[in-house]
Formats: C-alpha cells, structure tokens, sequence
C-alpha cells in the first residue's frame, strides 16, 4: 500500500467508481476483490480478537454480504464455530458463488428470524448486511438485525462501512450499527471520518485490496488524511 493510497479520502459513490474501473479497465475481477476482501477481513479479525473462536455473520443480499460469506468461509476453514444469517440469498453472481463455496465447506445460513434462537452466542459478530450504497434508513430485517447485534453486547466487526452509516456524508441512519472496528476496503470512505461516525466505526483500518496505485488517480478524492 502507498503513502498515497493511505492518504487518500473518498466518498462511498467514488469508491464504487474505483472498484467499476479496476474490473472494467485493469486485471481485476468482481470475485477477485470479493475474495481478497474477505479474506483480508478474517486476517484483521483474528488479530484484533487473538482468543476468539465463533462467529455470528450477519448478510445482506450485496456485495457486502458476499464479503461476509468469504470471512465465514474462512473461518470454518481453521475450524471456528460459524452461524450466518442471512436476510436474503446473495444476487449477484460473485455473491452466489461465495455461498456455494461457504456452503460446499459445511457452512450453513439461517434466516432472519432465527435471531433470537441462536443456541449459544458468539465471541463476535461479523456486519456484512449493507455497504456503500445506502442512503436512507435501514429497514424490516435490515433493522432488526441491527438492532438485535447492537442489543447482544458481543462486539461487532463491521466491513467496509458499519450498516446504516452513509459513506458519502456520515449521517448514522437509524438504527445503525456500533461497531468496535471497522475495516474498509479499497480507500477510506470520508462518511468513516465526519459526522455521526465517531459513534459507530470504531477503529478504522484499510485494505485497499491490491488496486494499482493508477486507478486511484482516474477518480478525484476528498481531501487528504492527516493521520
């Protein structure tokens, strides 16, 4: 990662533009960041929580749910105890085939409304449920599923953006996730650093999934970070 890329500020829209230009123009696939993405989550996650051994992925129907699917996958892989739920099937085709391979491993997905029957809680919770894209109120399981991970008590990992947060402008929907850290892909999002996003990213921490130093210049950033 460059000095460069780490300075760099976007909004959530411009992100999404980077993440189109890396697939359309470079050497890139949508699976390919999907997978590095997840992978990159669970290697942060397992150095944050050294003694955690189960997690409960919450998945939304986006891209940002088929991250989750690469965390949990995974994780089953090094033989954590793993619980998703799902709110709907993944649709997009990378989505779907991270969940036939979470599945191929043994994994399975519960619904939304096995929130509260859960047999046993987990070390941490995993938000995969919504990404860069949102811009109003979580609603219907999306709610509650939020709801129900900020009522557990149980840390929250949340990727790319926590769910209910707008990455363009910080304006924290309600409900919205209260992660204690956040790990966001390809640059940082400026709705992570202003705004009502001091009380629900926690820790942010960047992957920026391998993207040539290039495609950064083709969309204009933010401001640069002093940090």
């Amino acid at each position: 990662m460059t000095i460069l890329q780490q300075q760099k500020i976007y909004t959530g829209t411009a992100c999404k533009t980077l993440d189109r230009i890396a697939i359309d123009d470079y050497d890139y696939s949508g699976l390919q960041l999907m997978t590095h993405a997840g992978q990159s989550a669970f290697a942060k996650l397992k150095t944050l929580y050294p003694t955690a051994r189960s997690l409960l992925i919450l998945c939304g129907s986006g891209n940002n749910g088929g991250d989750g699917y690469v965390v949990g996958s995974e994780a089953i892989k090094v033989g954590w105890d793993v619980s998703m739920i799902a709110v709907q099937p993944p649709k997009t085709l990378d989505g779907q085939t991270v969940a036939k391979q979470y599945q191929s491993l043994g994994g399975q997905t519960l619904n939304a409304s096995a929130r509260d029957t859960l047999a046993k809680p987990a070390d941490l919770i995993v938000d995969a449920l919504l990404g860069v894209g949102l811009t109003g109120a979580p609603r219907g399981e999306y709610a509650e599923l939020i709801e129900f991970a900020n009522q557990s008590n149980t840390p929250i990992f949340a990727l790319d953006v926590p769910s209910g947060l707008n990455a363009d402008t910080g304006e924290a929907y309600q409900p919205c996730i209260r992660a204690e850290h956040t790990i966001t892909f390809i640059a940082k999002k400026i709705g992570l650093l202003t705004g009502d996003a001091a009380q629900t990213v926690g820790e942010i921490h960047l992957e920026t999934l391998g993207l040539k130093p290039e495609i950064y210049e083709r969309v204009a950033s933010v401001t640069l970070d002093s940090l």
